[in-house]
């Protein structure tokens, strides 16, 4: 009924306009009138003189006019007529005082030229369905134009909404729309082309243009060449559902005579220039560069150094030999004959070198299990194995090219996986840019506003391009392990001799470059979610630092048990697995899912620690357990049941089961909402223990690590330590809702394009490489010492 009122309101006032029928009252700007509508719906007009640019600001106020018979006020400007209510009810609340800035006076034809005659005032035609009371007040717009670098102090609410005009200067590229307050009103913040009519009411300000909420930060990058001049709409929300998780009570008729004022500043900031992107983008490929060139220094130095001494010793090792090749055969048969150990076995003292091969089973005293096998090996020999400590020549006994292959299927595998993934990961991401750009809803990306510099399309491309150094350094990693292999096979060359069989532990790179690749996609992965961030797309960053944190642990692991150590589909399997409770913990956060996660974890740690206690030599079964017990008892030794015959092992699981049960129950009783990163703690720090146990075991039997390997460790716990802080200090959070997320903020910290996540970009891709490169030649002191003398920890 309104609606169709309005319409018969606006043409009988062009219509009565027309014909001259109607008196119309010229007003004054700046002075207010106060009076009541005329009887039967006639029509109250005021009409303003206006020049050309001017830009008009008209506020209506009554207390009279009731939702079924409103005060219907109609502005006819120059190119288009706006039309009020009052009372106005937006989002159930009613409003009775109501402000609106016309659009400038100046002509929007091809000609450009400003009309004179009828066209050059403003009329204002007032209207009720019965007398009302009302308060009208139309003023100039002197602060229309803003200015670069203005700090502009502003006030709207949600009735009496507001916009400004910005031109951008023609030697810039960008600017920032910057608005700052102190309160939490909720505000939608909208950037349109300069046309009329302007959408600057609740319904209608998401429709054109660039907007975004805020609560008390909000940050617009506007570049030049999309557009060269624009508002700034400000609309005021009734209430704080847009920007709060807590959704507000509405009463239903709740009346309000002007509503919440929102105070803020508004600034308009340059951005960089694209000439200037280029010195933090040199100085950052600069950067990387010097790393390379230090490691072809280092190689080139510390390698031929070390190369020369373990050549040196190595050929000591090969004298003595020779000279005892008699001793060097048996164990060679005993590595020929190895299959499986039996767990009972273990306690027994006997010489290391006493293996027999089993004959069929007739004997209850001893628990065998079949021989661990990769697939590649048909002996299904069982054997008995007698010894209290176990060397790595009895972990190794598969055919050397059989168990690289097995290894070499890791790196093959996730190229595999990082293809199938990452192409329809970028195609996505692109797609939602593209989508960012046309719908203009800047609520569906988390960037950093304050620190986002768009160029080659990206909203924010120093996000992205910050990411180059896990590219780089991944690419570093593989070849430094690639350089580590011809070395290795080099010098085994020289010897002429299967030395490499007998000496050192096995050198089986699969796992080894299989991490260089997994850095390099979590580059690609990492730029490819901070093209557009959000809570959809935030498995895109973590998933391949899972697999990053599961492969370092798996390598580790292989050095000492390349025969026990898991195959490539199962070790992948149960990555997909976390990686799709990571998923499930974006969108299921109830306690339901967090009992299935812990639950699960608890049942992968509990394998895991079994294997690596019993090095893959027994399987959890009754029988098992009842064997182990009754052999114990036989011995009249049934403490040896319950007391741990590895200290060392018992220990390091004893603690890391202690930390990973204790973090298990901590999600579940707070149940933190950004789970990705709550499942990212366990990898990354039970990665470091392993680590930190592997250079202890080292040192406790008496190994020495080579030095760069110690400082290469050294440096990586420092590097991770500052980029653990910058990666707290986050300027985003999609956990929360977009306008708490842009409270967070900040402006950039180096160069005027990197901020604190772009630091913690480049400190963590340092770390890992650092890392990792301690595993290249962790052992390296091992090249002239025998196998069977190598201790399995």
């Amino acid at each position: 009924m309104v609606s169709a009122y309005f319409k018969w309101l606006i043409f009988c006032a062009i219509l009565n306009a027309a014909s001259g029928e109607l008196i119309a009252q010229w007003a004054e700007f700046n002075k207010t009138y106060t009076n009541k509508t005329l009887p039967n719906g006639d029509l109250s007009i005021f009409r303003y003189r206006v020049k050309k640019y001017d830009v008009v600001r008209v506020t209506i106020a009554s207390r009279d006019a009731k939702p079924k018979f409103p005060l219907l006020a109609v502005f006819r400007e120059q190119n288009s007529v706006v039309s009020v209510e009052v009372p106005v009810s937006i989002s159930h609340y009613s409003y009775h005082t109501v402000s609106r800035t016309l659009c400038p006076f100046y002509s929007h034809s091809a000609s450009n030229t400003f009309l004179t005659g009828n066209n050059s005032f403003l009329s204002v035609e007032l209207s009720s369905y019965r007398e009302v009371d009302f308060n009208f007040i139309a003023s100039r717009v002197t602060d229309f134009m803003l200015k670069l670098n203005e700090k502009r102090k502003v006030s709207a609410s949600a009735s009496e909404p507001i916009f400004f005009q910005f031109n951008v200067p023609t030697d810039l590229d960008s600017v920032m729309v910057r608005v700052d307050s102190n309160d939490n009103v909720c505000m939608t913040v909208s950037v349109q082309p300069v046309e009329c009519p302007v959408f600057d009411l609740g319904n209608n300000v998401i429709s054109s243009g660039t907007w975004q909420t805020m609560a008390k930060s909000a940050s617009i990058p506007i570049e030049r060449r999309l557009r060269d001049k624009f508002y700034v709409v400000f609309v005021v929300q009734p209430t704080d559902k847009s920007c709060s998780e807590m959704s507000a009570i509405m009463p239903s008729g709740k009346t309000r005579i002007s509503g919440d004022v929102k105070n803020f500043t508004l600034t308009i900031e340059p951005l960089p220039t694209r000439d200037d992107y280029v010195l933090p983008i040199i100085v950052t490929l600069t950067f990387f560069l010097v790393i390379y060139f230090i490691a072809v220094i280092f190689v080139c130095l510390v390698g031929n150094y070390e190369r020369v001494q373990n050549t040196r010793v190595s050929r000591e090792a090969m004298s003595i030999m020779n000279s005892s090749q008699e001793s060097v055969s048996a164990t060679v048969q005993q590595r020929e004959d190895y299959g499986t150990i039996s767990m009972v076995d273990e306690v027994r003292t006997v010489d290391a070198s006493t293996v027999r091969v089993r004959q069929p089973a007739t004997a209850a005293n001893y628990d065998t299990v079949s021989q661990v096998s990769d697939g590649c090996s048909d002996d299904d020999t069982e054997v008995q194995f007698s010894t209290t400590v176990i060397n790595v020549a009895l972990l190794s006994q598969n055919d050397y090219r059989k168990t690289d292959i097995k290894y070499r299927r890791y790196m093959w595998s996730l190229l595999t996986i990082a293809m199938f993934y990452g192409l329809p990961v970028v195609q996505l991401v692109l797609t939602w840019q593209e989508t960012v750009r046309v719908s203009g809803n800047l609520d569906l990306c988390y960037y950093n506003y304050k620190c986002a510099r768009p160029f080659f399309g990206f909203s924010a491309f120093n996000s992205i391009f910050s990411n180059v150094g896990y590219l780089l350094l991944g690419f570093l990693f593989l070849v430094l392990v690639k350089e580590q292999q011809y070395r290795y096979d080099t010098q085994m060359t020289l010897l002429r001799n299967r030395m490499d069989t007998a000496y050192g532990v096995p050198q089986h790179n699969g796992i080894m470059y299989a991490i260089g690749i997994a850095i390099m996609m979590e580059g690609v992965m990492s730029a490819s979610y901070h093209i557009c961030p959000s809570k959809s797309n935030y498995q895109f960053d973590t998933a391949f630092m899972y697999i990053i944190g599961a492969l370092g642990m798996l390598r580790i692991y292989q050095i000492r048990h390349p025969d026990v150590n898991a195959s490539a589909h199962v070790s992948f399997a149960v990555m997909a697995i976390f990686i799709f409770l990571a998923m499930c913990g974006v969108y299921l956060n109830g306690l339901p899912f967090w009992i299935v996660f812990a639950v699960t974890y608890t049942m992968v740690m509990f394998s895991v620690s079994i294997q690596f206690y019993y090095k893959g030599r027994w399987k959890f079964s009754l029988s098992g357990i009842c064997t182990e017990f009754k052999y114990s008892c036989r011995q009249l030794k049934c403490y040896n049941f319950i007391l741990p015959k590895h200290k060392g092992r018992f220990v390091f699981l004893f603690f890391a089961n202690a930390i990973n049960f204790t973090y298990i129950v901590i999600g579940v009783k707070n149940r933190p909402t950004d789970f990705p990163s709550f499942l990212l703690f366990p990898f990354t720090v039970n990665l470091f223990l392993y680590m930190l146990y592997y250079m202890l075991m080292k040192y406790i039997h008496k190994e020495r690590p080579v030095i760069r390997s110690v400082l290469f460790m050294i440096l990586s716990f420092a590097c991770w330590i500052a980029s653990m802080y910058f990666f707290k200090n986050t300027g985003n959070d999609w956990s929360i809702t977009p306008a708490q997320s842009r409270d967070m903020n900040h402006d950039c910290i180096i160069f005027n394009f990197y901020d604190s996540h772009d630091v913690w970009h480049f400190l963590s891709a340092i770390s890992v490489f650092l890392s990792f490169a301690v595993l290249i030649n962790i052992d390296d002191d091992l090249l002239s010492k025998r196998r069977d003398q190598i201790t399995v920890f």
